[in-house]
């Protein structure tokens, strides 16, 4: 087998698309469901809350009851708080080194719906406490892809973190106006370990800076370009998304001060 990094990107594309296709055909009907999800919330707002430090207490008691979109460890903060969850992403597939066992999150988070990759649908089905709305998503497209419509029910778009997942899930949902908090995206300036809101130590599955730092300059590369993507969709669909996130590197999105928002 060629190694990824020899392999160029139009060739990568094409194996990522082909084998979105064959999830399609496969499980078909399980991704159909989230047809269900569609603009669901139309013109709605929408608050999505990553896990950097950034995200204060503070903020998250001024977004007590509006639209919450979370994603990975929340589960893991302190306090309770007045969220109306409407999804939780978790974007590492089973065949990550990063992957954990969903039950603790889908067990501590209360959400309408939880939302997974499809490769983890047959492993998911073995994990006994799982009794909530479960949802699966097809990557398949690349950044450089001509299509410009997320489409969660067939084939969306790679993503090269759960972030973005969740944005393409806030797009497909209907969302009007999506507000990003917690997205500090400092991998590059902070080499040693991925801190979050919840704790300032690293976490099991932080596998990112196992990396060299040139992988390091290199995945971010690929995540910013994917911003782009995402960005330029949004636009099309005439969704807004601002980042509220404090002294975030992610300078894709116009960047406010939530004070401004709410």
């Amino acid at each position: 087998m060629i190694p990824k990094n020899y392999m160029p990107n139009f060739i990568i594309d094409i194996v990522r698309v082909l084998r979105a296709v064959k999830f399609f055909l496969l499980k078909k009907s399980v991704l159909v469901k989230n047809s269900s999800y569609k603009d669901k919330f139309r013109g709605e707002d929408v608050f999505i809350l990553a896990n950097g430090p950034s995200l204060e207490i503070e903020q998250l008691e001024k977004i007590k009851g509006k639209n919450i979109i979370t994603m990975n460890d929340f589960h893991k903060a302190r306090g309770e708080f007045d969220f109306k969850i409407v999804a939780h992403c978790s974007g590492e597939p089973h065949t990550s080194t990063a992957w954990t066992d969903p039950s603790e999150m889908i067990r501590l988070i209360d959400s309408q719906s939880f939302w997974f990759n499809i490769y983890d649908h047959d492993v998911m089905g073995k994990i006994s406490d799982i009794n909530k709305e479960i949802n699966y998503v097809n990557p398949g497209f690349g950044q450089n892809s001509f299509f410009n419509e997320i489409n969660l029910s067939k084939i969306c778009f790679n993503y090269q973190t759960s972030a973005q997942f969740a944005i393409q899930v806030a797009i497909y949902m209907g969302f009007k106006n999506i507000y990003l908090l917690g997205f500090d995206h400092d991998w590059l300036a902070s080499p040693k370990f991925s801190k979050h809101f919840f704790s300032d130590k690293k976490q099991a599955n932080d596998m990112i800076h196992e990396k060299s730092y040139l992988e390091l300059i290199k995945m971010c590369k690929e995540i910013w370009e994917m911003y782009y993507k995402l960005r330029k969709i949004s636009k099309t669909k005439g969704v807004s998304i601002l980042n509220l996130s404090k002294d975030s590197y992610l300078d894709i999105f116009l960047n406010k001060d939530i004070s401004e928002v709410i």
